[in-house]
């Protein structure tokens, strides 16, 4: 009984760590920045800013590329065009595409 009841307390801690983790790269302004760049995982049809996948093995590391961006004095514009300059217009392309689906229906 005890040997379970520490196994269910280490879960319960890690699923603690992971999900403030997660939290912290999910301002804001990570949120209107992500906002305006799709989500490359190829599993989900959503933007940086708001893919609900936990641990996204190509959103995480985009948000802490905005946070490390936003630290260093850049403005919106200036983070999305480095991005999709370095990443290509799939950024843009994906996007445009996902935002005239939902506007025709």
């Amino acid at each position: 009984m005890r040997r379970l009841k520490n196994s269910f307390l280490a879960v319960l801690l890690a699923a603690a760590a992971l999900a403030q983790s997660s939290s912290a790269l999910l301002t804001p302004e990570i949120r209107r920045v992500g906002g305006r760049l799709a989500c490359l995982c190829g599993t989900c049809n959503n933007t940086v800013g708001d893919c609900p996948m936990l641990e996204c093995h190509y959103t995480k590391p985009m948000r802490e590329r905005i946070a490390a961006m936003q630290k260093l004095g850049m403005n919106d514009e200036e983070i999305v065009s480095a991005v999709v300059k370095d990443k290509g217009l799939r950024h843009w392309l994906r996007r445009l595409k996902r935002d005239f689906t939902c506007w025709r229906g």
